[in-house]
């Protein structure tokens, strides 16, 4: 039973983090930390558009994201403006080729990211 409570505690910590870190995106500010997993916001420019694979597309370049990090060779990112219909923030998450995107920092409050 207290291994079950404890799972239930740190699954809602979890999404309440989450939570928080998709208002600050929205709302144009960086993102705390939570438990070691840091989390910026860029502007993001594909260096050959034509080449670049997205899951699930397309590559947004007119506002920031916030970037999670490196997985391998990939790049995870989430986009605060995808799906803005669905409260669930995995339909806002992006997976792209890290060899095939530039990153820059967004300015702080910005909702627009200036062309390269």
């Amino acid at each position: 039973m207290m291994m079950v409570a404890a799972l239930i505690v740190s699954l809602s910590s979890a999404t309440t983090a989450a939570n928080r870190t998709a208002a600050q995106g929205a709302a144009g500010h960086g993102p705390s930390a939570y438990f070691g997993i840091s989390a910026r916001r860029v502007c993001i420019h594909p260096l050959d558009e034509a080449k670049t694979a997205v899951q699930p597309g397309p590559l947004p370049v007119d506002h920031p994201v916030i970037v999670f990090g490196l997985t391998g060779d990939e790049t995870w990112l989430w986009n605060p403006q995808r799906e803005k219909s669905t409260a669930n923030l995995a339909d806002k998450a992006l997976r792209v080729r890290s060899d095939q995107i530039a990153t820059r920092p967004a300015a702080r409050g910005a909702h627009t990211c200036p062309p390269l």
